[in-house]
């Protein structure tokens, strides 16, 4: 009985054999299909539950993602990306590559795309930012240049402050308490002159407008030949070039003295070296403080701008 037995077991333990071998061989040949064609109408499996993969899985579908994540998905942790879009992090960290929209002034930007041209700037509209230009209005002229703006003022007539000073002094000998450098002047110009001055205690020589670089005296302020002592005088001077030479200097004096001192209204011409029209040293200047004395002063030039 029992070699009957395994006369018929053989053959199905040898089957058996040969259906295990192609088994084995045919999961060998197995490809995971994915797509919808691949899968449509077949039974699919689902894998779920927590794998840990420690071998190396490789996806190959081309310009297709290699794998999608539902919507509102968690962030994974411990997930570094090397590269986004083929560029490292430090490539988004440096402002010179950003090449495409506007960063609005909300954001701390403009708003603005382009470049500006000489002289616009940004001005703010209520909503953003603008780029413009500066307007001259009357008597204004505006030149733009690259990363410039000259703004000057053109209307006859205009009157610039050249200098104002104050000061005290005591040389006993003559002395230019201060000057100013002249320079630029036209023809048509004019410099108007205001001053107060005043010695205490003891008297001071006659005050004076002198031109420094030719030595002349060009007016006296005082109504004598010194100021006495505790008196002052205050007053102005207009003075331009005579019509027939810039080296010819015409200027009015109108002076108001401390009791004692007097008043002063004169009119002088003088000529000079140095053109009106070039470079001089203009000064107020005394003729010398009497010892024990001291000489007190405030003065400002003008320039009356011609045409």
């Amino acid at each position: 009985m029992s070699s009957d037995r395994q006369c018929w077991l053989r053959p199905l333990v040898a089957l058996a054999c040969v259906l295990g071998l192609y088994v084995v061989a045919a999961l060998a040949q197995t490809n995971v299909a994915n797509s919808s064609a691949s899968l449509a109408g077949k039974t699919l499996m689902t894998a779920e539950g927590a794998w840990t993969v420690t071998g190396l899985w490789a996806f190959s579908r081309s310009t297709s993602p290699p794998f999608s994540v539902n919507a509102g998905a968690a962030m994974v942790t411990n997930l570094d990306a090397d590269k986004l879009h083929g560029q490292t992090d430090a490539y988004y960290r440096n402002a010179s590559n950003l090449n495409a929209g506007v960063l609005s002034g909300v954001y701390g930007g403009t708003g603005i795309s382009g470049v500006p041209s000489n002289g616009q700037l940004l001005i703010g509209s209520g909503t953003g930012y603008t780029l413009s230009s500066i307007t001259a209005g009357t008597g204004i002229s505006v030149t733009t240049a690259p990363g410039g703006i000259t703004i000057n003022n053109t209307s006859i007539g205009q009157v610039q402050l050249l200098k104002a000073n104050s000061g005290t002094d005591t040389a006993a000998v003559a002395t230019n308490v201060d000057t100013i450098a002249i320079s630029g002047l036209t023809a048509k110009d004019q410099l108007y002159i205001t001053f107060s001055c005043f010695t205490a205690t003891q008297a001071t020589g006659q005050v004076q407008l002198y031109t420094a670089t030719d030595a002349i005296v060009l007016a006296s302020l005082t109504a004598g030949a010194a100021l006495v002592a505790n008196t002052g005088t205050i007053g102005s001077v207009i003075a331009m070039t005579d019509q027939s030479a810039v080296t010819q200097i015409d200027n009015l004096v109108s002076a108001l003295g401390s009791p004692g001192q007097g008043a002063l209204n004169q009119v002088n011409a003088t000529a000079v070296t140095t053109a009106w029209t070039g470079a001089w040293t203009l000064a107020l200047r005394h003729n010398g403080v009497t010892a024990g004395g001291t000489f007190r002063y405030r003065w400002a030039v003008y320039k009356i701008v011609g045409q």
